[in-house]
């Protein structure tokens, strides 16, 4: 069941959801996404979702009266800084008046108190008769409502003014990674042009169905997967696969849903609907990431819930204890306890360790990396072995002539023109690249049989042709039964390949290859690869094996990459796995970690790196908010600072650290370049 929270910007209170709808007997399990603004439910059989939805609504109200609760997946208003930025020029404004009218100064600071903060302020009563309070919306109430009382007036306001400036930085920063989940619902056209009895019709992308005839011209979005059936055009794959070049697609070509056609118009046939297409994919993977906490995010949740209340009560017997011990009342201490409430508030913590997460989730996805949250960058962030298929991952799948060898009588040509005829008539790889390589015009009034799982034979010129695969694991071609010659067929290795594995080393992560393909072919490929270890001949449960194996040699985390169509038993088992090329394969989606848009194994190096970067800016944010805190909130104990340096210790932190997780997004071409040479700097220990 998925409640949708509209308006939701609070980290904290969108926890409080979770935790009231998690308490509820009939649900099992509750996750807030606060970046898709929803709430996802697993609930009882017998459970009535119109009751669970009616009391949520009602506690969310409660919590965020701002918030709009709905069942469906409605628009919301972009996060506009304009009325905080208002609310905020008044109450600075208010504070310079006051400041040169000290007989009113009271009156009008009370006026600005109220215009920055009466929304905290209206919360934190409520949560008190709610029996809720341990809050940031409780802590700035009192501390603002303790500093009129022991006579700081102006800091009553500065206080509550300054904390809404960091809520705006935080909100900001919501909204900016909330863009990169809305970016991905405009991959999609908002109407496609089908061919249906020779009449164009413009329907909704949903409407498509498979087997539809797709119009598309030149600037428009391809709505739905599908294989290229007419024209030819240059296609801008960027939305999907992070690829800056426009790709060039004819006949036969298969396009993914979000592509966009550039020059040509095309005729596509739909091979997939809309909520099955590369497009929707991509959109779910992303959505569902930010629910997915690592286990920092969820250590945060659960320190801040103790944190808080430990931090109050001290305050309290920060003021009490000293002035029962003194049997009077004494201001100093009771400023002192108000500094400390300021400076408690976790906010720094709860909204940029997971800010940082999914800030990295959005740069992957621009890259066409799909990483199903925080937990697999934490995981990615430890990684001490890299395992490979080799077909369809390393090499590209599609097999060429590497040599041809006589035996006999006949020239080279000629064994290779008898191999030719011979497998013009099959669909196998290696006979299309005999084909191809051969490349002159075949006969088509040929005697051809095939032998299912040995090769085929030919009857030509009075003589039987026999091709099929030798001991040596060769192209043997006979003639009457004696090998005139043999052919040596090998996958092509993908371009980036090499520098995929070569990047890894330097990392200090070792490799392998997994590989069902023969000894002699996964001996050359992993020579010239430079893998540090190889397994070939290996049947899919012996893949399962191999990793099991590998994994428990390894020092750290231990990833598999694979293509996606027959590697799922593996992809599950590996620390984190990759489907490369996955996309509208539901069993890869399903099995994978993570999802690499296009075929490209390097995009690896790039979720390794990311997932690194990621743990360091999370380290950096909890140290450094920690750190200061500690620092003030024993300066505060002491007496030595007052509560303009606890400001700076709560808001101006939280704002450091939101800034600091958001560098992912902001500084992404400074970022590649230091990632870049991260690699071919490092150090192996």
């Amino acid at each position: 069941m998925t409640i949708y929270l509209l308006g939701l910007d609070c980290p904290n209170c969108a926890e409080k959801i979770r935790f009231y709808a998690e308490q509820r007997t009939e649900v099992i399990t509750a996750d807030v996404n606060l970046f898709a603004q929803k709430l996802q439910l697993e609930i009882a059989p017998s459970a009535s979702e119109k009751d669970i939805f009616k009391n949520i609504k009602a506690y969310v109200k409660s919590v965020e009266p701002g918030v709009e609760t709905s069942l469906t997946p409605e628009e919301t208003e972009e996060f506009s800084p304009r009325p905080m930025i208002l609310r905020i020029g008044i109450s600075a404004l208010l504070y310079g008046i006051a400041l040169m009218l000290p007989r009113f100064e009271l009156l009008i600071l009370i006026i600005a108190w109220l215009t920055i903060g009466y929304d905290i302020i209206f919360k934190a009563f409520k949560n008190i008769i709610r029996g809720a309070a341990f809050d940031e919306n409780f802590l700035m109430t009192i501390a603002t409502i303790g500093a009129f009382f022991v006579g700081e007036y102006p800091e009553a306001v500065f206080v509550m003014t300054f904390y809404q400036v960091g809520e705006l930085f935080q909100n900001f920063a919501v909204a900016r990674s909330r863009k990169s989940v809305k970016a991905l619902s405009e991959l999609l056209p908002d109407i496609v042009n089908v061919v249906r009895n020779d009449t164009i019709y413009s329907i909704k992308p949903e409407a498509v169905e498979i087997g539809d005839i797709m119009l598309i011209k030149p600037g428009e979005k391809i709505a739905v997967d599908g294989s290229v059936i007419g024209g030819a055009s240059s296609i801008d794959t960027k939305a999907l696969t992070g690829e800056s070049e426009p790709r060039e697609i004819s006949g036969g070509d298969e396009v993914l849903s979000g592509y966009i056609n550039l020059t040509g118009t095309l005729k596509v046939r739909a091979t997939k609907v809309l909520t099955e297409s590369s497009a929707a994919v991509i959109q779910k993977l992303v959505e569902s990431a930010a629910s997915k906490k690592a286990k920092t995010e969820a250590f945060i949740t659960r320190f801040s819930k103790i944190y808080t209340p430990v931090v109050v009560i001290f305050a309290v017997l920060l003021a009490v204890i000293p002035m029962i011990y003194a049997g009077q009342y004494e201001r100093e201490f009771l400023y002192r306890a108000l500094s400390f409430l300021v400076v408690s508030c976790p906010c720094a913590l709860v909204i940029s360790v997971p800010l940082a997460y999914f800030a990295s989730i959005g740069k992957l996805s621009k890259r066409g990396v799909l990483v199903k949250g925080g937990a697999v960058l934490e995981t990615l962030s430890n990684v001490s072995d890299a395992v490979f298929d080799k077909t369809g991952t390393l090499t590209t799948g599609e097999f060429s002539v590497t040599d041809i060898q006589s035996l006999s009588e006949f020239t080279a040509d000629e064994i290779l023109k008898f191999a030719a005829y011979a497998e013009s008539g099959s669909n196998h790889p290696i006979a299309k690249a005999i084909v191809k390589t051969y490349g002159k015009e075949i006969p088509a009034d040929l005697n051809i049989t095939e032998k299912a799982g040995s090769g085929v034979t030919m009857l030509y010129e009075n003589a039987e042709i026999f091709v099929g695969k030798s001991s040596n694991a060769k192209i043997s071609v006979k003639r009457n039964e004696e090998t005139i010659g043999e052919i040596s067929v090998s996958d092509t290795l993908r371009a980036t390949s090499a520098e995929t594995i070569e990047k890894l080393h330097k990392m200090g992560i070792k490799t392998h290859m997994l590989t069902g393909d023969n000894e002699e072919n996964a001996a050359k490929t992993a020579e010239i690869l430079k893998v540090d270890d190889y397994r070939s001949g290996l049947l899919p449960a012996e893949k399962v094996k191999s990793l099991e194996e590998i994994k428990a040699e390894a020092q750290g985390a231990v990833i598999f990459t694979g293509d996606g169509i027959n590697d799922a038993p593996v992809l599950a088992l590996a620390d984190c796995g990759f489907a490369m090329g996955g996309l509208g394969q539901a069993a890869a989606v399903e099995a994978a970690d993570a999802v690499i848009a296009d075929d490209n194994p390097e995009k690896t190096v790039a979720a390794i790196l990311t997932g690194k970067t990621t743990r360091r800016r999370v380290i950096e944010n909890i140290s450094f908010a920690l750190g200061v805190k500690f620092a003030v909130l024993v300066l505060s104990a002491l007496g030595l600072t007052g509560i303009d340096l606890a400001v700076f210790a709560d808001v101006g932190v939280s704002v450091i650290c939101v800034l600091n997780s958001l560098r992912t997004q902001i500084t992404q071409r400074s970022e590649h370049r230091r990632q870049k040479s991260e690699f071919e700097n490092h150090e192996i220990a």
